[in-house]
């Protein structure tokens, strides 16, 4: 295994929740992939923004900015990649063994990647009263 990156982020989830208060539709817009807005908006507590909400969102967050860290780029569109955990997609095909995966889902962003000799990428999100943290492998 040949790492070419790691990359790591914190978020103080009062920020996230602060944002998603005031530019809800604009924040998520250009930071969640649409499959990402859809877990959003079904975690919503009677249409309100639930402390679940912001964990999400912030983790979401915390990923794309240790990709950015990962592949020292900048350039990352952040709405064209998200976090995939295949046992909530298909429960009878899931096994213990699937991972979650970072998608990308952006012709800029697998540009970036490819360029790297990227293969694979290994992440871990968590997530913990006031913070939410993740971090990323990218991998040869």
């Amino acid at each position: 295994m040949v790492i070419l990156g790691i990359g790591t982020d914190i978020v103080k989830n009062q920020r996230i929740q602060h944002i998603l208060r005031r530019h809800p539709a604009r924040f998520l817009q250009k930071v969640l992939h649409p499959t990402e807005i859809k877990q959003f908006e079904s975690k919503k507590d009677d249409g309100q923004i639930s402390r679940q909400c912001t964990e999400f969102v912030a983790s979401r967050w915390a990923l794309k900015e240790a990709m950015v860290k990962a592949t020292q780029n900048r350039s990352l569109i952040f709405s064209g990649m998200y976090l995939y955990k295949p046992h909530l997609e298909s429960a009878e095909s899931a096994t213990p063994n699937d991972k979650i995966q970072v998608k990308i889902d952006h012709p800029k962003n697998q540009e970036i990647l490819d360029s790297l000799g990227v293969r694979s990428i290994h992440s871990s999100i968590s997530h913990e009263d006031d913070y939410s943290i993740a971090f990323v492998v990218l991998e040869k």
